[in-house]
């Protein structure tokens, strides 16, 4: 819920963080967030693909799903009371449309979100070279594999 904090007329918005009154500490939070929910995630699940044992045998599934919900658990840790912790530009249009957060911060929230993101998905080219891309079809905007092409565009919209 959105409510005035009575300082220097900021608002008070998810786990207590202080909307507006700083917005470029929101959106280094919000890069920094982004970032740490993507790189480890597609970090995990490019492993996963490539059957890469780091930490013992290779991951499956389970660990992708797994460090998605821990990073993200960690974030709004981290993060919550200075941003919100969005990280996802999906939750930021939902809490502008239904008035919990103003309009005004969403382009600095999605920007923010946006420039996390590509740095994360860069980030995790950067860890695992071309292989990710051409094994695990790292930054493919169609499902990969045995998917001929007809179908992929037909799954796809």
């Amino acid at each position: 819920m959105v409510k005035r904090n009575g300082k220097s007329g900021g608002r008070t918005g998810l786990y207590g963080s202080q909307v507006g009154d700083n917005m470029v500490r929101t959106a280094v939070a919000e890069v920094i967030g982004t970032f740490m929910l993507v790189f480890t995630g597609t970090a995990v699940a490019t492993a996963a693909l490539l059957g890469r044992p780091t930490a013992g045998a290779f991951y499956d599934s389970l660990a992708v799903a797994l460090a998605f919900g821990i990073i993200l658990a960690a974030i709004v840790a981290a993060i919550g009371h200075v941003s919100g912790a969005h990280v996802n530009p999906a939750m930021t249009l939902g809490l502008a449309a239904t008035g919990k957060l103003s309009w005004a911060y969403v382009p600095v929230y999605v920007g923010a979100q946006l420039l996390g993101g590509t740095l994360g998905a860069a980030g995790t080219w950067l860890a695992y070279g071309g292989e990710a891309r051409s094994e695990a079809s790292l930054a493919a905007t169609f499902p990969a594999g045995a998917w001929g092409t007809c179908r992929r565009c037909w799954w796809s919209c």
